[in-house]
């Protein structure tokens, strides 16, 4: 095996960006290890895409993955779940996680109705090598900065969930630092504290979408009322820095294809 590369245990002992979950919490979270394919992680969260074995979206349970794979009363069967009832999941539940096996959804259902998800190695591996070479950049960022301004202490601001895996490393790796999270509209908007650097980790129009969705899932802002949202976030972002300070963007961001 390559020392360079991150061994299971090393996989399994760090908190990523899918929230990987160990054995030892198995039981907590009423997961059967039956459940888990060889080769994949269970997680809380997962990629947004990838594909099926049989088609269609691994993380979805839509008509690409049923039409082949499901008989008329399985498909009745899935059709009849309330999937926001976990009472009525946890009922449930085995017979779920077997027809997801049979058409390849990398989703699995807890003994406690909860859903969880595999994650495959080589993408919880290609994960944990992303986020470092993000920790690297910020290290970069924050010992030059430190150089350039002779300060010993800063106030960083970090637009990050609050149980980001970068969150807690950055926490660890600086802690004469103090770390300002916003993982919220409202948190951002109520932060009144100058910051001598701002680091967004997070794609900013997601983050506007998600917080969007949970307050009116029921609509989708147009793409010129999220661009007008976005920039008048971006400014208050802007607003927060301190005279001398510095905004680092590690966003992922995917260009339009040509």
């Amino acid at each position: 095996m390559n020392p360079a590369e991150p061994s299971n245990t090393d996989i399994l002992s760090s908190r990523d960006s899918f929230r990987m979950i160990r054995p030892e919490e198995y039981d907590e979270f009423g997961i059967n290890p039956a459940d888990i394919p060889l080769g994949t992680f269970p997680a809380l969260k997962h990629p947004s895409q990838l594909p099926s074995t049989y088609g269609g979206n691994a993380y979805g349970f839509g008509i690409f993955e049923s039409l082949d794979r499901l008989n008329t009363r399985e498909i009745a069967f899935i059709q009849s779940l309330s999937f926001e009832n976990p009472d009525e999941i946890r009922t449930h539940y085995k017979n779920l996680n077997e027809l997801y096996r049979k058409t390849g959804i990398l989703i699995r259902f807890s003994s406690k109705g909860k859903p969880y998800y595999l994650v495959p190695h080589h993408l919880v591996t290609s994960s944990l090598s992303h986020i470092q070479s993000k920790l690297n950049e910020i290290e970069k960022v924050i010992t030059f900065h430190k150089k350039k301004y002779l300060k010993e202490h800063y106030d960083i601001g970090l637009l990050a969930q609050q149980d980001d895996f970068i969150v807690r490393e950055l926490s660890l790796r600086f802690k004469e630092h103090r770390f300002f999270i916003f993982d919220t509209l409202e948190s951002l908007a109520s932060l009144q504290h100058p910051l001598d650097l701002v680091i967004l980790t997070r794609d900013f129009y997601a983050f506007i979408l998600d917080e969007m969705g949970a307050s009116f899932p029921e609509k989708v802002p147009s793409r010129t009322r999220l661009r007008k949202y976005a920039t008048h976030m971006l400014w208050k972002v802007y607003n927060l820095l301190a005279p001398e300070g510095e905004l680092l963007v590690l966003a992922t961001r995917y260009s339009p294809k040509t």
